[in-house]
């Protein structure tokens, strides 16, 4: 169970434990497998879904290749569902797969919990979805197909579904201020809370209210009038006791029944509002429903979708979807005859961006069938028209047919001969690759896709990386991920780096490299990597393609040079660090109980034993640090593991308890300053109890890391543990602190695997005695490994969703669409929504705005710059040739030149002997930086006009060999 806990980790955090549960269970049953059923079932296993039949009588063709990443061209004449299901149980070993052939009957469909159909007609979809309808409890049924550019997901749960869970709520429990006496009752959440995130129309409960404590049944309530730290409830308190102080607010969700309507029904009685809006075009969505209704009706007279560039199909199609808008409700006034015309000339084709988007969203609705989040209801269309730009002709059959087909040969072609640079072969580096393979990218003669990554490979990849399996776990991922990809395509060209993107990495990473970089993925982590790739990517104008995914959130942004800003110039959502005030008195939330505990282990088995082994080294002594320093040369003298035990519990009290008492040494419980700190409750401190199994965790954990930490062989035993711990007031630690032989004590980063359990281990015993301390609801210790971490939480639905939009973005960009084909996204699996924005343009110095202090205008170098712009400067110069440059070429005054933020020029201070020392030999010398491997050099310029105005620059590029 804990490797399965391991490997499901990022499900856990996102769905929940309960939740997963529920999906180890699903039986589900998928027909159609040419692209969007194999996505589908693939990440249905990545899940943890345990029971899957597959069904597909087709025979593999050539054009399959586009879009179904596991058959390969020796596949072609065979049936689909007997050439993928070993392969597809690689992704779940334990899972039960199994084949049916023939038609889908209701005993079929009766033992399984949830359908999804793909490759299908209309009349077996309604059959089907009444089957579903017809069984008691009803089956659940989910179709969707990959037309072309466009797609489309159709969603029927039968009536009276239950939904656990509307959306991801993100609220946190917020402290009270007040409560007002009166009908209805107006909340004030304490200043504390820099905003509420509670919507109108959430639910909420209230605890540890003193005085109006009827607000404590657990009753939840609706919320109205929502401000920034206010709201209301429908409730008349003016009955009740006064408002005396304390309490809480959480969020609290309520199952809520939803109602759908049969496939039949929702075609022959269209209702608008069952069709879901993508963005913000609500005409657009109906007019591709509409036009997937149109040719539907073509399939039923002819038995086949409109044949690629048959140009009497389309009409026909057009001509039905005139037919049906006249008997239809849409709001839409007037048949947008281009989308129908598009969606019914690719409606045979399949490509694997569009299969991703899809395939990513539909699993996401199946698993929605355990009730965790509001599916989708019923009708969701996406397009992406934009990358459509076929040729005259009709191209060569090949496995890029429907590919080129769609984007032309010269797109493909130029797809084909790429440089491209992948940064992280994580799991949407995993997805995207994919998708690269399946498009040809970097499969020509002169393409190539370089890929970063230092990583192994975790059991917890094992659930949203698509190209890893059990036997890989523990090699490198840029390492393993060439073969695995090249098993999808021969022909593509990989080069494997196992290094970071960092400055220790320049000598790899350098001038010649990203020059010849002609587009840049970044699939990494977390803001850090993006902000430093971003860097590079700014300094070397090389266009970037960001995407960030938490959970069921998924984020992309197109970054074009000269047109868009660059991600640096974004605001960036950091993480939220609760006040110092929370953590140590008051936590709201299990957040902040987690960064108390670690801020302690921190401080108390890394911080100081580095500063321990310096003093030793140095014999530089720190007389603040005395208390600490003797503890720390105490424990270095313990022999056994049975000394640590004893020194865990006589420190519980001051480690668990410590500002608990210092607040209530300055402010008593009763005392009126206690209370105007608005704390969400009454507090005392936590007694040890031996028979408590937490406090035992915590004894065992705290023992474990400080023998690590001393170099003691660690003990895991419990019952041995409270052995020790019976005897504690018996037994004393004696050591000599004044024995001045000394070793060395050990520490790791928290982020190292060497040490990282333990510190983990015993930052969640901690944070889980807080939580119970302050009532607040208790995680697994996975989820706090992540919080400490700070990891993103990606599951396989999430990221292959945004890897089809990545993949969409590239093609945009190879094409040339430029800034007017660029979109930015936002979307989000729990509500199915999924925003295309443009991107922000890029800043233009060209206005002429005012000095604060002076109140006069500044300029503008050249009058205008552009925010990608620099002033560059080539050549070996010593530093006063290089002033004479600016001067006299730039017609710059330099006042003050820095590197990295260290200044080495002031024209106020001028140092003689430096003026003849060439820049870059300077700035070693001066900023202490090595730049042996650099050849240009980012320097900052603060200057003035020639006649001494205040002047905004680029920053200079220069460029010494």
């Amino acid at each position: 169970m804990n490797t399965d806990l391991n490997r499901y980790s990022r499900q856990i955090i996102t769905h929940g434990l309960e939740t997963q549960q529920k999906i180890f269970g699903l039986k589900v049953l998928i027909s159609g497998l040419r692209g969007l059923g194999v996505e589908v079932a693939k990440n249905l296993l990545m899940t943890g879904v345990s029971t899957i039949t597959l069904h597909d009588d087709t025979k593999i063709t050539l054009n399959d290749l586009s879009s179904n990443f596991l058959i390969k061209e020796s596949d072609i004449g065979g049936n689909r569902a007997e050439a993928i299901i070993t392969k597809l149980s690689n992704y779940h070993p334990q899972a039960k797969l199994a084949i049916h052939k023939g038609n889908l009957t209701k005993e079929i469909i009766w033992n399984h919990d949830i359908v999804f159909i793909s490759e299908s007609d209309l009349n077996t979809l309604r059959n089907i979805d009444n089957i579903c309808r017809e069984i008691s409890p009803q089956v659940g049924f989910v179709s969707g197909e990959a037309w072309g550019a466009s797609g489309h997901i159709f969603v029927d749960f039968g009536n009276n579904f239950l939904v656990r869970e509307k959306y991801e709520k993100k609220s946190h429990a917020f402290s009270i201020a007040n409560i007002s006496w009166s009908n209805p009752c107006k909340i004030t959440l304490s200043s504390n809370v820099k905003k509420s995130t509670l919507r109108n129309g959430d639910f909420v409960v209230f605890k540890d209210i003193e005085g109006m404590d009827h607000l404590n049944d657990g009753k939840p309530r609706k919320i109205k009038k929502q401000s920034y730290l206010t709201f209301t409830i429908d409730e008349d308190t003016s009955q009740y006791p006064a408002y005396q102080g304390y309490g809480i607010v959480e969020p609290f969700s309520v199952e809520t029944e939803v109602s759908f309507k049969s496939l039949s029904e929702s075609i022959d009685f269209i209702n608008c509002e069952d069709i879901a809006r993508v963005g913000w075009d609500e005409e657009r969505a109906q007019q591709l429903n509409l036009a997937y209704i149109a040719i539907r009706k073509f399939q039923e007279i002819h038995n086949e979708l409109p044949e690629i560039n048959n140009k009497n199909h389309i009409n026909e199609c057009l001509a039905f979807a005139y037919e049906l808008k006249n008997l239809s409700t849409y709001t839409f006034e007037n048949v947008d005859q281009d989308i129908i015309c598009k969606v019914a000339k690719y409606a045979r084709c399949s490509i694997s961006p569009i299969v991703s988007i899809l395939g990513g969203t539909a699993a996401q609705e199946i698993i929605k069938f355990t009730g965790k989040w509001s599916p989708i209801h019923q009708w969701w269309h996406i397009d992406f028209f934009d990358v459509l730009k076929p040729d005259h002709e009709n191209p060569a059959f090949s496995r890029y047919h429907d590919t080129e087909y769609m984007i032309g040969k010269e797109t493909s072609t130029k797809l084909s001969s790429l440089n491209l640079f992948l940064v992280g072969a994580g799991s949407v580096g995993n997805e995207f690759l994919k998708n690269c393979a399946l498009l040809g990218i970097s499969c020509g003669d002169n393409g190539h896709i370089t890929i970063s990554d230092d990583d192994s490979i975790e059991w917890s990849n094992l659930s949203n990386h698509t190209l890893f399996n059990e036997f890989d776990v523990g090699k490198l991922k840029a390492a393993t991920i060439e073969r695995k990809t090249k098993e999808i395509n021969s022909d593509i060209k990989l080069d494997l780096k196992n290094w970071k993107v960092t400055e220790k990495t320049e000598e790899y990473f350098n001038d010649e490299f990203w020059e010849n970089q002609d587009i840049v993925v970044a699939a990494v982590d977390s803001t850090e990597s993006r902000l430093s790739v971003d860097s590079k990517c700014l300094w070397y104008k090389r266009p970037v393609i960001m995407n960030r995914v938490h959970g069921i959130e998924v984020y992309s942004k197109t970054i074009l040079p000269y047109l868009t800003i660059p991600y640096n110039d974004h605001p960036h959502k950091e993480e939220s660090i609760p006040n110092e005030f929370l953590i140590k008195y008051s936590p709201h939330s299990i957040n902040n109980c987690i960064e108390w505990a670690k801020l302690k282990v921190i401080n108390l088995f890394i911080n100081l034993p580095r500063e321990f082994n310096e003093m030793q080294s140095s014999l530089i002594y720190d007389e603040q640090k005395q208390e600490q320093f003797d503890f720390l040369q105490k424990i270095s003298k313990f022999s056994t593991y049975d000394e640590c035990v004893l020194e865990a519990r006589k420190n519980f009290h001051d480690i668990i308890n410590g500002e608990i008492n210092e607040l209530l040494a300055a402010y008593p419980s009763d005392s009126e300053g206690f209370r105007e700190l608005h704390l969400r409750r009454k507090i005392s401190p936590c007694e040890f109890n031996i028979d408590d199994e937490e406090h035992i965790e915590y004894i065992i954990n705290f023992s474990n890391l400080l023998a690590f930490t001393v170099g003691l062989d660690q003990n895991h035993d419990k019952n041995y543990t409270r052995q020790i711990l019976c005897n504690y007031d018996s037994l004393a630690i004696e050591n000599d602190i004044s024995d001045p032989q000394q070793k060395l004590l050990n520490f790791s980063s928290i982020d190292n695997n060497e040490g990282c359990n333990l510190y983990i281990d015993l930052i969640h015993s901690m944070s889980t005695i807080r939580a119970k301390m302050f009532k607040i609801n208790k995680i697994h210790k996975i989820e706090t490994r992540m919080k400490i971490l700070r990891t993103e939480a990606s599951i396989i639905t999430s990221t292959s969703l945004i890897a089809g939009i990545v993949s969409i973005e590239l093609i945009k960009y190879v094409q040339g669409l430029g800034y007017e084909g660029a979109y930015d996204s936002i979307s989000n699996l729990s509500s199915s929504i999924m925003w295309l924005i443009k991107p922000t343009p890029s800043t233009i110095y060209g206005t002429v705005p005012l000095d604060e202090n002076t109140n006069s205008p500044v300029c503008i170098y050249n009058d205008k710059f552009n925010r990608w712009d620099n002033i560059n400067i080539e050549g070996v110069l010593n530093l006063e040739d290089f002033i004479k440059i600016l001067i006299e070429k730039h017609d710059v005054f330099p006042v003050k030149l820095l590197y990295k933020g260290v200044e080495f020029y002031n024209s106020n201070l001028i140092i003689e002997e430096n003026q003849l020392i060439p820049v870059q030999e300077l700035i070693e010398k001066l900023c202490n930086v090595d730049i042996s491997l650099k050849k240009s050099l980012e320097i900052e310029l603060k200057g003035k006009t020639l006649d001494g105005k205040d002047l905004i620059t680029p920053t200079i590029k220069y460029k010494f060999k």
